[in-house]
């Protein structure tokens, strides 16, 4: 089977890099990632999803 590097990083608001919760070759298909971070403020984060020469990037709002 072909395997595609994967990165799976969060970011704040100014851009640093916060965790990375994937960074490895994996197979095609569904797969899922958890976060927990209890040290983290309520606010705007960013994730950035590498894969296979394909990047994006999506925002999302932590709420406690």
């Amino acid at each position: 089977m072909i395997h595609t590097f994967i990165k799976l990083a969060v970011y704040d608001a100014f851009g640093r890099e916060i965790s990375v919760l994937v960074n490895e070759y994996r197979q095609p298909g569904k797969h899922s990632a958890i976060y927990r971070s209890p040290d983290l403020y309520n606010g705007v984060y960013f994730y950035r999803l590498e894969a296979g020469g394909i990047i994006e990037t999506r925002k999302m709002q932590l709420i406690r």
